[in-house]
């Protein structure tokens, strides 16, 4: 006699009822879960996905107790193959920092939406944080659950029965043409020149231009191409692909630009030399690298970056408020959307021209200054 199954084993029949094909998993001693298909080859599909999720202790039956936090810690790492660097790295903040340490001990299967409301106030209230940290938070919860609900862990997702708080709309501010000029005059010599040059002239996220490397920047055709970001994640770095093909892209540069990069390329060559077995970069590796020829962090841009403002007493923005600036500035001086949005990497214009409505020139003075013309004519005649 065939001995009983053990946990994660499974077989394949088909029904004689309705000739369904049915596969049977053993969760746990005397807890089975079926699956259903039209072919053997889809329930197989379904009974391969399933053992690997119960491999990864994902998968339970739904008296077993498990608390929220255990759950959570185990779909994190099921999640780590299956999202961007810097996607897992907000996953596992939110979870750690906020989720976890005020319900963390509470019963998956006896989490309630007031557990998820008490959640909120407590960032709210407590923390003192954003409306859009709260609402970033309730997503990656509801992801978390909605999961569980899919492996058979959990009944309902509790996260749809209450709202998350909307996401606070951050006004943009832009520097005007003026505050431009006065911002590069304050950055003559500075470390990061070069850096705030090529974001103030291309659009470029930051990310994207601590990622680039020489291999990518051709000085002589006055370009730079666009392959990957820059993200921050747990133990370091990580150089990611763009979210879609828009985002590979290149980009040209102003004769100033070319002229400061050369200028900056000097520099770091001459630096390389002198520090010597203490490079730690490829020989022209990174085109804006830390001391040591390395990759440089965000954080130490935008340290840099406030205390320049600060000192020069500029208005205070973010450094990426200078991709916001580039594009106002572009739109302004008449570039065409289409272009704005190709040197943008976005998607589409019509992203472009829902983020700076704002900053494109009326079609109605364009409109009513044509008619002038007309009438103006017209009158004469």
């Amino acid at each position: 006699m065939p001995g009983k199954r053990g946990n994660h084993e499974g077989h394949i029949r088909q029904r004689k009822d309705d000739g369904r094909w049915e596969a049977r998993l053993t969760i746990a001693p005397g807890k089975t879960k079926s699956l259903y298909g039209a072919t053997q080859d889809e329930v197989r599909r379904k009974l391969t996905k399933l053992q690997r999720e119960a491999d990864q202790g994902l998968l339970g039956p739904r008296d077993d107790g498990q608390a929220l936090g255990t759950y959570l810690a185990r779909w994190l790492e099921m999640v780590k193959t299956q999202v961007r660097d810097s996607g897992y790295l907000s996953y596992e903040e939110r979870i750690r920092l906020y989720i976890t340490p005020r319900l963390g001990k509470v019963k998956l299967a006896k989490l309630t939406p007031q557990h998820v409301r008490e959640l909120h106030a407590w960032m709210l209230n407590e923390k003192q944080l954003s409306p859009t940290t709260v609402n970033h938070t309730h997503g990656v919860l509801h992801h978390a659950l909605k999961d569980a609900i899919r492996m058979g862990v959990l009944a309902r997702n509790v996260c749809d029965a209450v709202d998350p708080p909307r996401k606070a709309k951050r006004k943009m501010v832009i520097y005007t043409p003026e505050q431009v000029r006065s911002l590069l005059e304050a950055a003559r010599g500075h470390t990061h020149e070069a850096l705030i040059m090529v974001a103030i002239t291309t659009g470029a996220r930051l990310g994207e231009l601590l990622a680039l490397t020489w291999s990518n920047t051709d000085l002589e055709g006055a370009t730079i191409t666009i392959h990957s970001g820059r993200a921050e994640v747990i133990g370091g770095f990580a150089d990611t692909e763009p979210k879609t093909d828009a985002g590979n892209r290149t980009i040209s540069l102003t004769s100033a630009t070319v002229a400061l990069l050369r200028e900056h390329r000097a520099k770091w060559r001459e630096h390389r030399v002198w520090l010597g077995a203490a490079w730690q970069g490829a020989k022209d590796g990174y085109v804006f690298p830390n001391s040591l020829g390395d990759q440089l962090g965000h954080a130490t841009v935008e340290h840099a970056w406030r205390v320049l403002l600060a000192k020069e007493a500029l208005p205070v923005i973010r450094f990426h408020d200078l991709r916001h600036t580039a594009a106002s500035l572009m739109l302004l001086a008449g570039v065409p959307v289409a272009e704005v949005s190709r040197m943008l990497g976005h998607s589409s214009p019509h992203i472009t021209y829902k983020i700076y409505a704002h900053s494109i020139p009326s079609a109605q003075h364009q409109a009513v200054a044509a008619m002038e013309r007309i009438t103006d004519r017209a009158s004469r005649s």
